[in-house]
């Protein structure tokens, strides 16, 4: 057997406790991570005789079962014994039983439209449709960004809609005019009159970018810049005040300001009146009904599945059920956000995702706008323009890596025959979109789960091209005399399977599962996990399978020593983010912003809380008194100074992010992939060192003591990336290491989503402030503790040390404790909360 290294699913623990009581004696999660879409370099295909089954739990055959010499296997997942069919060669070994992670194509008729492309039909009229939604309130300048950036796209089948307070939906096959169909928001539009299948809504992206020139005036507006490189600050300020400065002396001499004698007092107030209504007009946005339209236009024109790309700047204010105005109640806030998840969910459920792409300063409603895209397991990206970097990067991923998985068709095999037709409507949507297996041994069953997915209440085994399979196992059974077993029983099923829906494929997608242990294990046994993925990609259904061995021990050191430090870390930390944004009761809807601070204080409770049981456990408390954070183990410390970075953060910390901003960092966190989600936690910080003509990058902690006058720093803190030089390092002789730290930078982060802000600094530049709060604030513990943390801080002498710690003279240790001023008050004084893992 060939145990390869492309597993899909982290554990954090590779050996399992074998006992009851583990998890109340621990207070440590057990769980996993899995990313079921991620890409793999080299994954095995097997053929269809090879996809076998079991007849009971429907688990795949893998490399943890092999049959015997009468093709005979047993399950490792329910334990029940199957029989191979009789076309299953063992002469030589198949792929499915040499590898953990296999892959099996299988081809589908009709994809494309329902249930099949009629004869006559061109493959132009039945490919994916493409609309792109535009709010008018936004600049000319960023309308212009978008379009000279979606033409390098080459977009096919593209419609347009534009709405503020009405929605123009135009017919960009009529060429050489801008021709809108106006509609009211207020109308649904089944209701509107017209046969949407019939009008011109669909062309090629020239006519697109005409209509949207003609209506923004953006013909002769030139296309931006993208400069790549970084700024300093006073280079970005410099830029800023040319810019200002350019935009007054174009504006003309008669602009009007308030500050012009010649005019008269009775014209500035009836202008600046004329100004008033004109911006609050333009600030109405029907968002919600234009994406409605947005979605019918796909629907009616018969493509199996479909995008969306909405570009605004502000939030719905108007609407069906919704009045006009600036600002809604919490009772309108609450009915727009039902109101957009069920539009997101109707669009899902036609083939279609929605992707929203915001700029500007106003206030978003970040949490609107992410159920109108859950359902597709679309985003919601916040940038500062349109005409930056970090959008021209993030678009094509969306637009090309992520895609809508759609089969409302019959499944064929090898030889062309019909295995089963989906001919129930229910049927079809359990491919819609990516179904995901969980199997595991009935020890264990999850307790709680988070990622952009929706659980089936009941599983849906088999599926409709998993039937033939599933008939071969029990006719193979039933010629070795095995007691027949019922097809589908779903009370077996989901005793050892949790199915769940993603919007979409997306290889970045991580799905994170909290165990709950239900049985005792018996005594050196192991654990199976397997995990399936479906969804369709071009004219195939994929089916991928990967299976996961984890041995048990009922010996606590075992267990404890193979603690994976990152997946604990995380398990907890996705509890945390998940409960910010969910009722007291659990329960998911729209929230105001005292409820979220309510939230927010909440959880931090319950980390502390959390934090002092695992200390309490392992040793760190004794009796009556504190003892040294040191007792605990280099895992256990580090999975809690994890924690201790993640409550001061971009999601839990007190600094001035806004509510849309951690809301977007919130979503981005539960469904983002492991590697990316540590880096959310807490900064990775390296110092660049030249010696002898190479160049090394050297790990220190994420602490204000690493910022030595003398170094050059690489930190990557996820959504920012850092090149930060010292007091000493201003001459062009360093400029090697900076150049090094930049490169490295951008090579770590080259394929990341969304993609990060790069920052150059140089200490004293009052952008370094945006670092400093990212860095545990060490520099106020005692200098046993700075050493103990920190070894290399053992080569600076008195006079350097004393000079470190001054630069920071403004902090405040109440505000922003260090480490070990959070974890001794946290022992001392342990607040009520609930243990995370529970």
């Amino acid at each position: 057997m060939n145990e390869n290294d492309a597993v899909l699913g982290k554990f954090s623990n590779s050996t399992f406790p074998g006992g009851p009581g583990w998890r109340k004696s621990h207070s440590l999660p057990l769980g996993f991570i899995v990313s079921p879409l991620q890409g793999v370099s080299s994954i095995e295909c097997v053929r269809e005789q090879e996809m076998v089954v079991c007849r009971s739990c429907g688990a795949y055959l893998n490399m943890y079962c092999p049959p015997d010499d009468n093709g005979v296997w047993l399950c490792c997942i329910c334990e029940e014994k199957n029989v191979v069919p009789t076309n299953f060669s063992t002469s030589k070994k198949p792929s499915s039983l040499t590898s953990q992670v296999f892959e099996h194509r299988q081809r589908t008729a009709g994809y494309g439209r329902v249930p099949v492309i009629d004869e006559g039909e061109s493959d132009t009229e039945c490919s994916e449709k493409t609309v792109i939604v535009l709010d008018a309130n936004l600049p000319p300048e960023e309308v212009k960004a978008v379009t000279c950036h979606l033409t390098s796209l080459k977009l096919k089948n593209v419609g347009l809609v534009i709405f503020s307070n009405l929605i123009h939906v135009y017919q960009v096959s009529l060429k050489g005019i801008a021709s809108a169909d106006v509609y009211s928001p207020t109308l649904h539009p089944l209701e509107s009159g017209v046969d949407i299948g019939e009008r011109l809504y669909f062309g090629d992206w020239d006519a697109v970018q005409y209509c949207v020139d003609v209506f923004f005036g953006t013909s002769g507006v030139g296309p931006p810049s993208n400069s790549e490189e970084p700024l300093s600050r006073h280079e970005y300020l410099k830029k800023k005040k040319q810019e200002r400065l350019e935009k007054q002396k174009s504006s003309g001499e008669t602009r009007l300001d308030g500050f012009d004698p010649n005019q008269s007092a009775a014209f500035l107030h009836k202008a600046r009146k004329n100004t008033v209504r004109t911006v609050n007009r333009k600030r109405l946005r029907c968002t919600g009904d234009a994406v409605s339209f947005a979605s019918e236009m796909i629907t009616a024109s018969g493509s199996t599945t479909g995008r969306v790309y909405l570009f605004t700047n502000g939030c719905c204010n108007i609407g069906r059920d919704i009045s006009g105005g600036n600002e809604l109640d919490p009772t309108q806030q609450q009915t727009l956000a039902d109101n957009l998840y069920q539009l997101g969910k109707d669009a899902f459920m036609n083939g279609i995702g929605i992707d929203i792409f915001c700029i500007g300063n106003d206030v978003l409603d970040v949490q609107s706008l992410l159920c109108l895209v859950k359902a597709s397991g679309g985003y919601v990206l916040s940038y500062a323009s349109y005409r930056n970097v970090d959008f021209q990067r993030d678009f094509p991923y969306v637009c090309h890596e992520t895609r809508m998985s759609r089969a409302v068709c019959n499944i064929l095999d090898s030889d062309k025959m019909t295995i089963s037709a989906m001919s129930d409507p229910n049927r079809w949507n359990t491919l819609s979109g990516v179904v995901v297996d969980i199997r595991m041994s009935r020890y264990f069953v999850p307790r709680l789960c988070h990622g952009p997915f929706t659980v089936f209440n009941e599983c849906q085994c088999p599926l409709s091209n998993e039937r033939g399979a599933f008939s071969s196992s029990q006719s193979s059974a039933k010629s070795k005399n095995f007691p027949q077993m019922k097809v589908s029983s779903t009370k077996e099923m989901n005793s050892f399977i949790t199915q769940m829906q993603l919007g979409r494929f997306d290889p970045k997608v991580s799905i994170s599962t909290i165990l709950q242990h239900e049985f005792d294990i018996p005594e050196g046994g192991s654990l199976f996990f397997q995990f399936v993925s479906r969804y369709i990609e071009g004219s195939d259904l994929v089916t991928r399978v990967c299976t996961q061995k984890i041995c048990t021990s009922s010996d606590t050191d075992t267990y404890m020593s193979t603690l994976n430090i990152e997946v604990t870390s995380l398990l907890l930390a996705k509890e945390a983010a998940y409960s910010v944004m969910v009722k007291p009761n659990g329960d998911e809807g729209y929230l105001a912003q005292s409820e979220i601070e309510k939230n927010i204080h909440s959880v931090k409770n319950n980390i502390d809380f959390t934090v002092s049981k695992i200390a309490a456990m392992h040793g760190s408390y004794n009796g009556q008194r504190v003892v040294k954070e040191a007792r605990l183990s280099q895992d256990l410390y580090q999975v809690l100074t994890n924690l201790y970075h993640f409550r001061r953060g971009m999601i839990l910390g007190d600094g001035s992010r806004s509510f849309d901003d951690r809301a977007l960092s919130i979503d981005i966190f539960l469904r983002s992939s492991l590697e990316d989600c540590m880096l959310m936690m807490a900064p990775s910080l390296w110092r660049c060192m030249h010696e002898s003509g190479s160049v090394e990058f050297v790990p220190v902690p994420a602490s204000t003591l690493a910022l030595w006058d003398d170094s050059v720093l690489a930190i990557d803190a996820f959504d920012s990336l850092f090149v930060w030089s010292g007091k000493n390092m201003a001459d062009k002789i360093h400029d090697v290491k900076r150049t090094a730290s930049m490169l490295y930078m951008k090579e770590r982060s080259k394929v990341r989503f969304p993609s990060p802000r790069i920052y150059e600094l140089n200490e004293g530049e009052s952008m370094c402030r945006k670092l400093i709060s990212r860095l545990a604030q060490s520099h106020g513990d005692s200098h046993e503790s700075q050493i103990s943390h920190f070894a290399d801080l053992s080569s600076l002498n008195d006079s350097q040390l004393e000079t470190l710690r001054s630069k920071f003279r403004t902090y405040n240790s109440k505000c922003d404790p260090s480490f070990i001023d959070w974890f001794l008050r946290v022992m001392k004084f342990p607040p009520k909360g609930r243990i995370l893992s529970e």
